[in-house]
C-alpha cells in the first residue's frame, strides 16, 4: 500500500500532529500569526484508511513555496513516509506554478539534511538559532521545469572570439536540412510544452532568411512561444527589427557585447576592420529605439574587460538597453588555455556592490541587481550551468539543437547527439536525453564537468612537493634563475578527522579543512577534499586532489559557525597550520613556495613532465632541496620522510 498526500481544512488534527511528532504545542493563535499574509496548504500523509502518520504545512509567496512545518510520527519513521512527503508535496507545488521550495531545518537534524541534498536541495543559508542553541540551515530546490531550447541556426560567425565554444557544440557546418523540418521540430516541441526559444549561433543573422521564415510560422500558431535571439549585433538591421517587432508572442534581442572600447573589442571579438564597434553599439541603440527588449550579454574576462564591468554597465544604459547580463566564461576540456581568462562569479558580484542594489537570487545560477541610480535597469550575474554541477543540470540548463535540427542532451560529457528523423519523435528523444542526464546525475552529483571553477576545485588536480630548509635562499636563487613573484597569499588552515576514522582518513585520501584567507577574515570556509597519490622514484609523490562540493568551499560568517556545523558530526582537529605562500612563474612553470611554522616547501601545479621541468631548473642549487615521498599534511605533522637530496 502506498503512501498518499492528501489535501486537508482540519486545522486541529494538523496541530495535534505536530504536538505528537515535536512534543510541542502551536497554538491556533500561533498559527494565525505566521502564517499571516502567506497563502498556505495543509496536508496529511497516510496509507489507504489507516490514520495519518505525519502533516505538512506549506507557506507560499509569489513564486516560492515553503514547507513550513511538517513531521512523521516516531512510530512510523523509516517506512518512506517522509520521503513521500517531500516528493509529492514538490508535485503539489509545481502544479500551482511555484517555481522554488524551500525547506528549514537544523545541523542536529542529519537525517533530514541527508535526505534533502540527496533530493537535490542546495545549500541557501545558515544563521545560528538562539532559541534552539543550534544551527538553522536553508535549503532550496528548483521546482521550475525547463521550458525552454535553444536552436543554433549556423555553426558559423563573422566574428572570431578568443573564447568562442559555439553553444558547445564546436565550428563545424552541419549537413543542410530544410527550413520546414526545422520549423515542424520547433512546433512539436511548442506542442510538448516549451514556451521559450532562443535563436543562436555561431551568428544566427547569418541566416536571415531562415530567421523570418522560423518566425513566421511560429508567429502562426495559436500560442506563439517568447523569442529570444542571441547576436553579435553586427548584423542587425532595419528588416531584422521589423520581423521582432511584428512577431506576436514577446521577442527579445540578446546582444553580446564583451568590450567598452574599440581596441578591447578587437582584440576579444578578432575583427580586424574599422568601425564594428560603432556599428554594433550603434545598432543597439537602433532596436531599443524601435522598442525591442534589448539585453547586454558581457563575458568577464580575467585581465581583459574584468576592471571594466562599471563601464560595460554605463555604456549598457546609455544605450537604451534595458539589462546587461555579466556571465562566467565556460572552459571546456579541448581548451584548457581559457582557465587564464576565467573570472569567478562571486568576484563579479564584489564588482557590482558600488553601483547596484541586491543581490536576488532568481534560481540556482542566476543573480538579480538593481542599479542604484535607475531601479529600472536590470544588472544580471550568471553562473556556468556546468558549475553547478550534474543534479543541477535539469533545473537550469536548456534543451539545445544545431543546426540540421540534432537534439544535445550534454556537450561536456556525453557527445552523443540525435537524429529527429520525424517530430512526432521529439518526446521520446527528450525522454531518452533525460535519462542521460539523469545518470550523469546519480554518477556526479555536484561535481563540475568543467575544466574550471577556480584553480583548486578543478577536477583531479595535480601536484608535487619538495621540501626546502632555507626559504630566503631558495627564494634569491629561482629569482636569479629570472622567476617572476606573482602572488603572495596567507591563509589559517585546521585540520579535522573523525574521531572513529576509516584507513582513508589516516591515509590522508580523504580530507576536511576550516580556514580563512589573512587579509579578509570576514568567512571562514570549509573544503572536503579527496587524494589519491602515485610514486614516482624521480620526482616523489604525486598528489591527485578531487574537491567533493566543486561549487567551491561552504562558507560560514564566523570560526565559530563552522565549528558548530561540524559538532553533531563528531570530528576532532588534528592540526593548526598558518600558512604563507609566494607564487612564481617562468616559462610553463609555476611554483608556490610555502611557510608554516619550521618547514618549508615548494609545490609544483601539474602533470610529471612539470616536476621533471622543474628539477631541471634547479639543478643547479647549492642548497638543500628534495622530493616529498608522503602526503604534503604528514609531512607537515612531523613524520620521518625518506628521500634523498637532489644535487
Amino acid at each position: 500500500m502506498t503512501w498518499c498526500l492528501t489535501p486537508t481544512d482540519n486545522l486541529d488534527q494538523v496541530l495535534d500532529l505536530y504536538h505528537a511528532v515535536f512534543k510541542d504545542t502551536l497554538t491556533p493563535e500561533e498559527y494565525r500569526q505566521r502564517t499571516d499574509g502567506f497563502r498556505v496548504f495543509c496536508y496529511m500523509i497516510q496509507r489507504g484508511d489507516e490514520k495519518p502518520a505525519g502533516f505538512a504545512v506549506f507557506r507560499c509567496h509569489e513564486q516560492e513555496a515553503e514547507l513550513w512545518q511538517a513531521g512523521i510520527l516516531p512510530e512510523r519513521r523509516r517506512q518512506d513516509a517522509g520521503t513521500s512527503l517531500l516528493d509529492q508535496g514538490e508535485q503539489f507545488m509545481t502544479r500551482l506554478g511555484y517555481t522554488r521550495l524551500i525547506v528549514e531545518t537544523y545541523n542536529h537534524w542529519n537525517i533530514m539534511i541527508s535526505m534533502l541534498t540527496r533530493k537535490g536541495y542546495r545549500i541557501r543559508d545558515t544563521q545560528y538559532s538562539a532559541r534552539r542553541e543550534d544551527l538553522k540551515i536553508t535549503l532550496q530546490k528548483e521546482l521550475k521545469i525547463r521550458r525552454e531550447m535553444r536552436y543554433a541556426l549556423t555553426e558559423r560567425c563573422n566574428f572570431n572570439c578568443l573564447f568562442c565554444h559555439n553553444e558547445g557544440l564546436g565550428h563545424e557546418e552541419r549537413a543542410a536540412v530544410s527550413d520546414e523540418y526545422i520549423a515542424n521540430v520547433l512546433e512539436e516541441a511548442v506542442r510538448l510544452g516549451h514556451t521559450d526559444i532562443t535563436f543562436t549561433g555561431g551568428e544566427p543573422l547569418l541566416k536571415k532568411k531562415r530567421l523570418q521564415y522560423l518566425l513566421n510560422r511560429l508567429g502562426k500558431l495559436s500560442d506563439p512561444p517568447a523569442v529570444t535571439v542571441v547576436t553579435n549585433g553586427s548584423m542587425l538591421d532595419d528588416p531584422v527589427i521589423g520581423w521582432l517587432r511584428d512577431y506576436p508572442g514577446k521577442t527579445k534581442i540578446n546582444l553580446s557585447l564583451h568590450a567598452t572600447t574599440e581596441p578591447l573589442f578587437r582584440k576579444i571579438t578578432g575583427v580586424k576592420a574599422d568601425g564594428m564597434f560603432r556599428k554594433v553599439v550603434d545598432n543597439v541603440r537602433k532596436a531599443s529605439s524601435a522598442g525591442l527588449t534589448v539585453k547586454v550579454n558581457h563575458v568577464v574576462l580575467q585581465n581583459l574587460n574584468h576592471r571594466h564591468l562599471t563601464d560595460a554597465v554605463s555604456l549598457a544604459r546609455s544605450l537604451g538597453a534595458s539589462a546587461i547580463k555579466f556571465l562566467e566564461l565556460l572552459v571546456l576540456e579541448d581548451r584548457e588555455n581559457d582557465y587564464a581568462m576565467y573570472y569567478d562569479f562571486r568576484a563579479i558580484q564584489n564588482h557590482l556592490q558600488s553601483i547596484a542594489d541586491g543581490p536576488e537570487q532568481l534560481n540556482l545560477r542566476q543573480f538579480r541587481y538593481r542599479h542604484k541610480e535607475d531601479s529600472q535597469f536590470i544588472i544580471e550575474v550568471s553562473r556556468l550551468t556546468c558549475a553547478l554541477g550534474c543534479s543541477c543540470c535539469r533545473e537550469s540548463r536548456d534543451r539545445t539543437f544545431s543546426s540540421n535540427g540534432s537534439y544535445h542532451p550534454c556537450f561536456v560529457r556525453h557527445k552523443k547527439h540525435y537524429t529527429i528523423q520525424n517530430p512526432g519523435q521529439l518526446r521520446e528523444i527528450f525522454a531518452t536525453g533525460d535519462r542521460i542526464i539523469d545518470g550523469y546525475a546519480a554518477k556526479f552529483g555536484d561535481s563540475s564537468p568543467t575544466l574550471i571553477l577556480r584553480e583548486k576545485f578543478v577536477s583531479d588536480k595535480r601536484e608535487f612537493f619538495f621540501r626546502i630548509r632555507e626559504p630566503d635562499r631558495f627564494v634569491d636563487f629561482i629569482k636569479q634563475q629570472r622567476f617572476q613573484l606573482k602572488n603572495t597569499l596567507g591563509f589559517h588552515l585546521e585540520y579535522f578527522w573523525p574521531t572513529h576514522r576509516a584507513e582513508h582518513w589516516t591515509n590522508f585520501e580523504r580530507m576536511l579543512k576550516i580556514g580563512w584567507d589573512h587579509h579578509d577574515q570576514s568567512k571562514v570556509d570549509l573544503l572536503y577534499t579527496d587524494h589519491r597519490y602515485i610514486h614516482h622514484p624521480e620526482v616523489g609523490l604525486e598528489t591527485i586532489t578531487r574537491f567533493l562540493d566543486s561549487s567551491g568551499p561552504m562558507s560560514f560568517p564566523t570560526y565559530e559557525r563552522a565549528l558548530h556545523f561540524l559538532d553533531r558530526t563528531d570530528f576532532e582537529k588534528y592540526l593548526e597550520l598558518e600558512w604563507r605562500f609566494q607564487i612564481y612563474k617562468r616559462q610553463g612553470i609555476e611554483l608556490s613556495i610555502a611557510l608554516a611554522g619550521e618547514k618549508s616547501s615548494v609545490k609544483i601545479s601539474g602533470t610529471v613532465d612539470a616536476a621533471r621541468l622543474f628539477l631541471d631548473a634547479v639543478q643547479t642549487y647549492p642548497g638543500f632541496i628534495s622530493p616529498l615521498y608522503t602526503p604534503l599534511v604528514k609531512f607537515m605533522m612531523g613524520d620521518a620522510v625518506a628521500s634523498d637530496p637532489v644535487q
